[in-house]
């Protein structure tokens, strides 16, 4: 795994972005929870090119290699990219674990202006070891794994999905 600190200069481009972010996000904590996720989508959003010197400063700070940097912003280039649906897991497990907050910080970071993007809450996305999780196409970013995973569930094989959080007032009686 490579690791490098990177340039002053793009050390300083890391402490302005990150000033950009909530307050819980700071320096001291920028290796929990979600905040690897929410600083490198800063970074892509504010259309900074992860790579070179900023690559080698995002992995020294959130002490990450530069492989797992690149997988994380390649995860966070289709959050912004894509107008599709992003799906954010408000389970119990994923809530008790900040999924409200992360879900929020990450819709402030990555929304623009009259973005057409749609946001569906769900119960699980079946990572509940690993959350809160946020799921784009067929990839789902862990929390407190710190990485995306592929999302090979059955559901997604057999033509059904998880469960909206507004369908669960509804239970289907046998």
């Amino acid at each position: 795994m490579e690791r490098s600190r990177g340039s002053s200069a793009a050390c300083e481009a890391l402490d302005a972005i990150q000033a950009s972010l909530p307050a819980e996000l700071s320096a001291d904590n920028c290796r929990e929870g979600g905040a690897p996720l929410l600083l490198i989508a800063a970074c892509r959003a504010q259309g900074h090119v992860v790579e070179g010197p900023l690559l080698g400063a995002l992995a020294a700070r959130l002490d990450l290699s530069t492989e797992h940097v690149l997988e994380i912003g390649s995860f966070c280039d289709a959050l912004i990219a894509d107008e599709g649906e992003v799906t954010l897991c408000r389970g119990v497990t994923c809530s008790m674990h900040g999924a409200k907050e992360l879900h929020g910080h990450l819709k402030d970071v990555i929304e623009g202006p009259g973005s057409p993007r749609q946001y569906r809450e769900v119960f699980c996305l079946s990572q509940c070891e690993h959350g809160p999780s946020i799921m784009q196409g067929d990839r789902i970013w862990v929390t407190r794994a710190r990485r995306v995973v592929a999302d090979g569930r059955v559901w997604r094989d057999e033509g059904s999905g998880p469960v909206s959080l507004t369908d669960t007032s509804r239970p289907v009686a046998d």
